[in-house]
């Protein structure tokens, strides 16, 4: 008896899963709770199951995709830019949590990259208390431009203010290095990204929350996630310049201020080559993020720390 290949699409809300199974067009619905997910487990356990997609929903996504992860199932979690766009492409206009569903089970169906990488309560953990600190940070920045700028009670607000988020800050920051001394995996990540020349103590804790596909993935494609790989748009006869596109742009904030380091030790003579050529710092910069992202790949994926004549082995430093 011929065994048929499954693929299941979710959309999942606040409540609800809605589930559909292709090709046979089977549509289900659980309630998005631990009795939902139990029973949503428990029915695809009958059917052989080759790929699920689902949509991120932030935290209305997370138990449903953990259990998955648990039993093992091959996960494909889009963002929901990239969903919709897959589904435009497909030619959907209507819009329902059933078409929805249909459509994810479709681009399963068709799926030819990588699956999810589903983090670990702990890194979930550490991931949250790096993306507060983040929103601090930038509330902290925009209150700079109100301060000279108002009277003097407000000015008062303002100081106390950002002096109540520098504190916040610290303590975010003495929590994380908490979470990665109780954790050997990550201890050993951040002791890895850490020897990396320009990456400090808050570029390692943003590529550890950003980036958790470190070691497990090509080097074009970490390039790409990151979004530090020039992206060309050739036709014809025309050649033009190539741009960096997409990917992760609150990882790149930390990896620019990391290059600009970096450009002054490790990769100096590389930058040097690239000022020769008459490339302006911009563009020097990003060559030197994906230089670093690529280096700590390769480090990550070989489990060790960074040594000088790194690049005589590899060919992945300057």
């Amino acid at each position: 008896m011929q065994t048929i290949s499954h693929f299941v699409g979710i959309d999942i809300g606040k409540s609800s899963l809605v589930v559909c199974v292709m090709p046979d067009g089977i549509y289900m619905q659980f309630t998005n709770d631990k009795i939902g997910i139990t029973a949503l487990i428990k029915w695809l356990k009958k059917l052989t199951i080759n790929a699920i997609a689902y949509e991120s929903t932030g935290i209305y996504h997370r138990s449903c995709e953990a259990k998955l992860n648990k039993f093992g199932y091959k996960l494909i979690r889009l963002t929901p830019s990239k969903s919709y766009y897959m589904m435009k492409a497909m030619g959907t206009i209507a819009k329902t949590d059933k078409i929805d569903a249909k459509n994810l089970a479709k681009i399963a169906m068709n799926w030819d990259g990588g699956f999810s990488q589903v983090p670990s309560e702990k890194l979930r953990e550490f991931v949250s208390l790096f993306s507060v600190r983040d929103r601090l940070v930038q509330l902290h920045t925009s209150l700079n431009g109100d301060v000279d700028d108002c009277g003097r009670v407000a000015k008062d607000v303002l100081v106390k203010t950002q002096k109540d988020i520098d504190k916040s800050l610290k303590l975010l920051e003495k929590k994380m290095k908490e979470y990665i001394a109780s954790d050997d995996n990550l201890s050993r990540l951040f002791a890895i990204l850490t020897s990396i020349p320009g990456i400090g103590t808050i570029t390692a804790f943003a590529m550890i929350a950003y980036l958790p596909e470190l070691g497990s993935i090509e080097d074009n494609k970490i390039a790409a996630l990151t979004g530090v790989a020039p992206i060309n748009r050739d036709s014809g006869h025309s050649n033009p310049a190539r741009h960096i596109k997409g990917g992760r742009f609150k990882l790149r904030r930390y990896l620019y201020m990391g290059a600009m380091s970096a450009s002054a030790t490790h990769f100096a003579e590389f930058a040097q080559r690239m000022r020769d050529k008459g490339k302006d710092s911009k563009v020097i910069f990003v060559a030197i993020m994906r230089k670093m992202v690529i280096l700590a790949n390769h480090l990550v994926r070989e489990n060790r720390t960074f040594e000088p004549n790194y690049q005589k082995k590899t060919g992945a430093g300057a």
